[in-house]
C-alpha cells in the first residue's frame, strides 16, 4: 500500500471526517499525523472508489456518502479479530508519522519553537484542601488546590495569583503560615486525604519571603501531608501529619517534629507502617500541648470503592511538646476509624473534635460520623449531633467534616462539610452559613484571629473570602485550578477547545438538570460514563433541544451525525443527552446495541431508535 504524501494540516479537517471506532475510543484524521490517513481510508471506506472492503467488516446500510463522494460515513470494525488488530495498525501508523520519519510533518521544527504557553481558562476555581492567612495583613491569604499549586491574593480575594508554579509537586494538601512571623510559609503537598483519584506529592516546602521563593525540606516519600502546625511562638518549631502511601504500608507516616525550621525532622508518633497522621493541632495559648489523630487506611488496588480501615486509629494528646503521647478515648466511639480536630483559641480547654465511626463503603454509609465536644481539654467527650445530621455530611473516602472554631467565642463553631454550617451555642444547633455560594463539598476554612468577621472557605469549586461573617463573599471565577477529565480540540478554523470537568449525572428517575454556562459540543468530544470523574463525549455541532436514551453503560459508543447533535454522557444505566437544559430518563431502547447504522434523521429515526425530542 503506498503512503500517502504529507498533506497541508489545514485542509484535512475539511477533507478527512473518517473515524476508526472502537467500544471506547474514538479517532479523527484530523488530529492525527497523515500518514495514517492512508491507512484510515484502506480499513474504513466502503463503497467509494478511495478504499476497500475487507472482509470482516459490516457494510453500512442505508449511510450518508462516503466523505469522498461530498457526505459523510462513519463505521465501525465488527469482528472481534478486527477490534483487535487496529490498535496495532494505529500504533503503527503512529510511529510511521512520529517527527523524523519519511513522511514527517511537513511544517518545519522552527515554527513550533516560537510557541508559548498561556492561560485560556475556565477559570473556575478547583478542588481546594489547604486555605490559611495573615492576621496581621487581613487581605492576604494562601490556598492550595489538590492539582493546581499554591495561590496567594493580597486583595481580599479579589485576584489570585500562582506562587508556586516552578516546583515539582502541584498537589496541595496543607499551608501553615508562621503566626509570629508572616514571612514564614510551610506547604505540604499530597491531596491529604485516602481517597479514589488522589494526587500524591513529594513532602514539605518552606519559603521565607512570604511565597516569592520555595525550599524543599524533606520527608520526600510522605506522599500525603493532611496538616501543618507552627508554633505561634517560634517559627522554627512545627509539626507535620504525614499520611503516607495510599495503597499500601510506607514507614514514613505518622506525626513528624521539627525544632531547626524543618531542616531535620523526628518522628514523634507512629502506629507502624499502616497508620499515618491526619490531623495536628498546636494550643495557641499552651504550645507545649498538642493534639494528634492518627487514621489507619489503605484504598483497594483498584477504584472500586473499597477502603480498608484497621484498629490503630485514634486521637492523640501531649503535654510535653510532642516527646510523649497518651490517647484520649474517654465519651468517644469504640473503634473509630478517623478524625479532625479543633481547639477554642479564646478558651483552649474546650475542643471540637469530628469523628467518623463507620466508613462510607461500610454499612450504614458513613453515617457513624458526629461532633463531639470536650470542656475538659479533651478528658471527656460528648456527642452534639444527634437529631441533626447536616453538619455531618460526607461525599465519601477521607472527606470528613472540618470543625473550625471562631478565634473570640468558644461558643461559635463552624464545619466545612458537604455543606458550610454555624453554630452559635456550642453545637446544640445548627444554621447554613448564610450566602455562602453555591456548590458543595467544602473542604477547610481559616478565620482572622484579630477579626473573625474575615475568613476564607475552601471547596471543590476553589476558594472564596468574606470580610462580614458570610453575608457576601469573593469570586471563586478567578481561580484556573478545576480539575479538567477531559481536553479535546476541534479542527475547524479557528479551532475550539472542550473540556470536561465534572458531568453532572442524575439516578434513574425523570429529572431535570441544568447545565449552566455550557455550549455545544463538537464531533469527536466524548464522555464516556459520566460519572465524576468523566472523559469527554461524543458529539455535537449545535444547541439541541432535550433528549432522553439509556444504552448500556459498558458499551457508549453513541455515533452521531451532524443532523442530529447531541451531548451524552452516562453513568451506569442512565444517559444524559440535551443541551442548556435537559431530561434524564430510563428508555427500553438501546442505540449502543446497533452501531450499523448511524442516526440520519432527527424525526423518523430519533423516534425509531428510542430518542424522543422535546423543548
Amino acid at each position: 500500500m503506498a503512503i500517502a504524501q504529507p498533506a497541508d494540516p489545514r485542509r484535512l479537517g475539511q477533507q478527512l471526517r473518517h473515524v476508526l471506532a472502537d467500544d471506547d475510543v474514538v479517532v479523527s484524521e484530523c488530529l492525527i499525523p497523515p500518514v495514517l490517513v492512508a491507512y484510515v481510508h484502506a480499513l474504513q471506506c466502503t463503497g467509494c472508489s478511495r478504499g476497500a472492503s475487507r472482509s470482516g467488516r459490516r457494510r453500512l446500510e442505508n449511510a450518508p456518502r462516503c466523505v469522498h463522494d461530498g457526505g459523510v460515513r462513519e463505521t465501525t470494525l465488527e469482528t472481534p479479530i478486527a477490534r483487535r488488530a487496529w490498535p496495532v495498525l494505529l500504533a503503527l501508523a503512529l510511529a510511521l508519522g512520529a517527527p523524523g520519519a519519511a513522511a514527517a510533518d511537513p511544517v518545519p521544527a522552527s515554527a513550533y519553537q516560537a510557541l508559548r504557553w498561556r492561560s485560556i481558562g475556565p477559570f473556575r476555581g478547583g478542588r481546594t484542601r489547604a486555605a490559611a492567612g495573615v492576621a496581621s495583613q487581613p487581605g492576604v491569604f494562601y490556598i492550595g488546590q489538590v492539582n493546581g499549586g499554591v495561590w496567594k491574593t493580597d486583595d481580599f480575594g479579589r485576584t489570585w495569583r500562582p506562587i508556586f508554579d516552578d516546583q515539582p509537586t502541584q498537589s496541595i494538601g496543607a499551608i501553615a503560615v508562621a503566626p509570629s512571623d508572616p514571612n514564614v510559609v510551610y506547604v505540604g503537598s499530597g491531596e491529604g486525604l485516602h481517597r479514589p483519584d488522589l494526587s500524591v506529592g513529594n513532602g514539605i516546602y518552606k519559603s521565607t519571603d512570604a511565597g516569592k521563593t520555595w525550599r524543599h525540606l524533606g520527608l520526600a516519600d510522605a506522599q500525603q501531608v493532611p496538616q501543618l502546625a507552627v508554633d505561634p511562638r517560634n517559627p522554627d518549631r512545627v509539626f507535620a501529619a504525614v499520611l503516607g502511601h495510599p495503597y499500601g504500608p510506607s514507614e514514613e507516616r505518622g506525626v513528624y517534629r521539627s525544632t531547626d525550621g524543618g531542616k531535620t525532622w523526628q518522628r514523634v508518633l507512629s502506629r507502624g507502617a499502616s497508620t499515618g497522621a491526619s490531623d495536628i493541632e498546636i494550643d495557641p495559648r499552651h504550645p507545649e500541648v498538642v493534639y494528634a489523630a492518627l487514621w489507619e487506611s489503605r484504598l483497594g488496588p483498584a477504584e472500586d470503592g473499597n477502603e480498608f480501615r484497621g484498629p490503630d486509629s485514634g486521637l492523640y494528646k501531649s503535654t510535653d511538646g510532642g516527646t510523649t503521647w497518651r490517647q484520649l478515648k474517654a465519651g468517644l466511639p469504640d473503634h473509630a476509624l478517623q478524625f479532625d480536630i479543633a481547639i477554642a483559641p479564646s478558651q483552649p480547654n474546650r475542643l471540637y473534635a469530628a469523628v467518623a465511626a463507620t466508613a462510607p463503603g461500610e454499612p450504614g454509609g458513613g453515617r457513624g460520623a458526629a461532633i463531639y465536644r470536650s470542656d475538659d481539654a479533651g478528658a471527656s467527650w460528648t456527642k452534639i449531633t444527634s437529631a441533626d445530621e447536616r453538619p455531618t455530611g460526607r461525599i465519601g473516602g477521607g472527606d470528613l467534616m472540618v470543625p473550625v472554631v471562631d478565634p473570640k467565642n468558644p461558643d461559635t463553631v463552624y464545619v466545612a462539610s458537604t455543606v458550610a454550617m454555624k453554630s452559635s451555642d456550642g453545637g446544640k444547633t445548627w444554621t447554613w452559613l448564610r450566602g455562602a455560594p453555591g456548590g458543595d463539598d467544602y473542604q477547610n476554612l481559616w478565620i482572622n484571629p484579630n477579626d473573625p468577621s474575615i475568613f476564607v472557605l475552601a471547596s471543590d469549586q476553589g476558594a472564596v473570602v468574606t470580610v462580614n461573617g458570610g453575608k457576601t463573599w469573593s469570586s471563586w471565577y478567578n481561580q484556573p485550578t478545576a480539575q479538567l477529565y477531559h481536553v479535546s480540540a476541534t479542527a475547524d478554523f479557528p479551532y475550539r477547545v472542550w473540556r470536561d470537568r465534572c458531568p453532572r449525572v442524575a439516578p434513574g428517575r425523570r429529572e431535570r438538570v441544568r447545565l449552566r454556562r455550557a455550549r455545544s459540543a463538537e464531533p469527536r468530544y466524548r464522555l464516556r460514563r459520566g460519572a465524576q470523574p468523566g472523559d469527554a463525549v461524543p458529539v455535537v455541532d449545535r444547541p439541541g433541544p432535550e433528549h432522553h436514551a439509556d444504552p448500556d453503560p459498558r458499551r457508549l459508543p453513541l455515533r452521531a451525525h451532524p443532523a442530529d447533535p447531541v451531548l451524552a454522557a452516562a453513568a451506569r444505566r442512565d444517559v444524559l443527552r440535551g443541551q442548556r437544559a435537559v431530561r434524564v430518563e430510563r428508555r427500553r431502547a438501546d442505540l449502543a446495541h446497533d452501531q450499523s447504522r448511524p442516526v440520519a434523521s432527527p424525526s423518523r429515526r430519533a423516534a425509531e431508535r428510542g430518542l424522543a425530542r422535546g423543548e
